[in-house]
């Protein structure tokens, strides 16, 4: 597999794909996931127009790996903070069939820790909003936190 640069005049991801057409589909996918916050933001969908399809240089495919690192750290910290009773709204549901909507917001029922091949992850239990109970495994999901179960007033 070759890796590509995929971008819209905002935005761009990187996608390991076997040639330019795959990236293409490949890219589409990552960038409507990228976009979320500004669906969530708007209401609505938005349009998402592919401007540069090309192979990465190594500088961009080591800027990404490192990047992807900082934010897999940040979000093990978050998580490993998280309490039942926490509200949290969510930002990215990554790769689940029925996602929740970008944007719901749920309270935590239980947060656990696993370790599996030496990568550590976050299997995050929410009863949402909109009715639904759905855990979040972070990473690749993402939230936010609204309110700790502490700090409400009775």
């Amino acid at each position: 597999m070759t890796v590509f640069y995929v971008a819209t005049l905002a935005r761009y991801v990187l996608v390991e794909a076997a040639n330019a057409d795959e990236a293409r589909q490949r890219g589409a996918i990552a960038l409507h996931d990228l976009y979320g916050d500004v669906r969530a933001k708007l209401g609505r969908e938005v349009p998402i127009e592919l401007r540069t399809i090309r192979l990465a240089t190594s500088d961009e495919i080591d800027m990404w790996q490192w990047h992807n690192r900082m934010i897999a750290a940040e979000w093990q910290t978050l998580a490993a903070s998280l309490r039942p009773g926490d509200r949290i709204r969510l930002m990215a549901m990554h790769a689940d069939p029925d996602p929740i909507p970008v944007g719901e917001t749920g309270t935590v029922v239980s947060c656990h820790r696993h370790i599996t091949g030496g990568n550590e992850w976050f299997q995050i239990d929410v009863a949402w909003d909109n009715g639904r109970k759905l855990m979040l495994v972070c990473p690749p999901d993402e939230f936010e936190f609204i309110e700790r179960a502490n700090s409400r007033h009775s």
